[in-house]
């Protein structure tokens, strides 16, 4: 993992802590800060599509099948 994996934007900052790897998946721990103490974080529901995208275009979600590496 690179050091200061990490980027602003719109003032939340989303730091990479933890990435595990196996042979189909990738696990991600993430952590989100943020200035505004009126913010929180929302919850995710069955049916919702959580992606994320990197510089290259490249775009990532849940994985299709429970993984022994998702905690």
């Amino acid at each position: 993992m690179p050091a200061g994996a990490e980027d602003t934007r719109r003032d939340i900052t989303l730091r990479l802590l933890v990435v595990a790897h196996g042979p189909a998946t990738t696990v991600l721990k993430l952590q989100a800060e943020w200035a505004d103490p009126t913010w929180r974080i929302g919850f995710f529901t069955s049916g919702q599509d959580l992606r994320l995208r990197d510089d290259l275009g490249h775009s990532y979600g849940p994985p299709v099948t429970p993984s022994p590496l998702t905690w």
